[in-house]
């Protein structure tokens, strides 16, 4: 029989050659010794998960992340969960001998809120203060990054107050926890106090109690481990029974007071030991945004008006509102305003993003006033929050909600109106020889909602 060769033919040959010579160099019949893999979670983001495989003599890699989402097949993947909870985690390493499957279940974390309190965590003992309540000292000692109060065991009258402070904002939902374990104390206490005056030394502390143990009062006699907010049974305390929850009266500077001691007795054989001590911003559920147009996408929901000078120059642009007067020494204002119904006695948040490089001799205020704005006159009914730079703050470059970045009128995100009716909103900005900075100030998303 005559073998024929044509060109065609050996094309076909050269490619089928050069396929076989370019697989992956494991030896045939080969399979993955292991399929292993670690993980790692996003600490900015603990939903974030970043896979790095250490499987053996694979060359192909199949991972199954177990919440429904679609195989992903690169070697060392990273993988964002919608929402926390435990999976089972899959990784088929192949080659071409066979594969090797590994199971692995992974527990995702929730992100939550920062803490407040610098130090919470008991690694730097500087971040703390300790004075005498007046009577002999409890003993205090930082270590492992946790703080162990003890007496002895023997009948012991101490005391010791430890503190901190944070800054809080009135009217915001917060939630306080601390861990806290023992092995049993007699006739003694760990007291929490949230209070308004600095700890003085030598003198007791009395202000703003809010949760502890107390033998006397039915725990921390036997052996404990667990949230101080769900343990403590303090008589009196205002947190009881709310798992950590508080508000605050008014803004501004709050001591955190940890009060431990004991009276012919002792705090057991082990002490109590203090760790992981938080104060958190919790999210609290809002209505809809009662001002229509908040969003700044367009100009029809608004009213502009002259407040008797030049008028600052505004512009609707990406869904927000710039104003702007040149970067010229310059005197200008205006008013951009609307309305809103409100209901007597309710509770509305506020907020507002606003941004600018840096402004000279200027403002931008928000009111929530009662009369209606009129053309040519200026405003001053019921200012809320503002910035100023005769104030200290626009100065600068600045971006953020309004009323942290304001530093002029007593808003501070929370506002309750006397009568029910129409409320006006007005923002009012501009310079008196100066300017608003070479970007202007951006206003978006100005919400007004009710608290549920």
């Amino acid at each position: 029989m005559r073998l024929i060769f044509n060109y065609r033919s050996l094309a076909y040959l050269v490619v089928f050659l050069l396929a076989i010579g370019c697989t992956d160099e494991v030896e045939e019949g080969t399979q993955p010794d292991t399929a292993e893999f670690t993980i790692e979670a996003n600490p900015q983001n603990l939903l974030e998960i970043s896979f790095t495989n250490l499987s053996e003599k694979a060359t192909h890699y199949v991972w199954n992340f177990g919440d429904g989402s679609p195989l992903v097949y690169t070697e060392n993947p990273t993988h964002v969960y919608e929402s926390p909870g435990t999976y089972n985690v899959t990784l088929n390493a192949r080659s071409r001998g066979g594969n090797k499957i590994k199971i692995m279940p992974l527990t995702v974390e929730g992100n939550e809120p920062p803490n407040l309190i610098q130090g919470g965590d008991m690694s730097d003992q500087s971040l703390w203060t300790v004075v005498s309540a007046g009577s002999t000292l409890t003993d205090h000692e930082f270590s492992n990054e946790a703080v162990t109060f003890s007496n002895g065991s023997a009948s012991a009258q101490t005391n010791i107050i430890f503190y901190t402070t944070v800054d809080v904002l009135a009217g915001r939902n917060y939630k306080f926890s601390a861990k806290v374990s023992g092995s049993g104390a007699t006739n003694s206490w760990m007291q929490v106090y949230f209070g308004t005056t600095a700890p003085a030394d030598g003198v007791d502390y009395n202000e703003g109690m809010y949760t502890g143990l107390n033998t006397w009062d039915g725990c921390g006699s036997s052996a404990f481990n667990g949230n101080l907010a769900v343990l403590g049974c303090q008589g009196g305390a205002s947190g009881n029974g709310k798992a950590g929850a508080v508000t605050f009266a008014e803004s501004g500077t709050i001591y955190i007071v940890f009060k431990v001691g004991s009276w012919d007795g002792n705090l057991g054989t082990a002490g109590i030991i203090l760790d992981d001590v938080k104060l958190q911003e919790t999210e609290q559920a809002q209505g809809p945004n009662l001002i229509t147009g908040g969003d700044m996408s367009s100009a029809d929901a608004w009213e502009f008006y002259g407040a008797g000078s030049t008028l600052t120059t505004t512009e609707f642009k990406d869904g927000a509102l710039t104003f702007s007067n040149g970067t010229e020494s310059a005197q200008t204002n205006v008013l951009v305003w609307t309305e809103v119904e409100v209901e007597a006695g309710k509770t509305y948040a506020v907020s507002a993003n606003v941004k600018g490089s840096g402004a000279t001799n200027s403002w931008f205020e928000l009111f929530f006033g009662t009369t209606a704005p009129v053309e040519g006159s200026d405003y001053a009914d019921g200012k809320y929050r503002a910035l100023s730079t005769w104030g200290g703050c626009a100065t600068g470059p600045f971006n953020g909600d309004l009323i942290t970045v304001g530093c002029d009128g007593d808003g501070n995100g929370i506002i309750t109106f006397e009568t029910s009716g129409t409320i006006y909103v007005v923002i009012k900005s501009g310079s008196w020889d100066g300017n608003l900075g070479t970007e202007g100030i951006t206003l978006d998303d100005l919400k007004l909602a009710e608290l549920l």
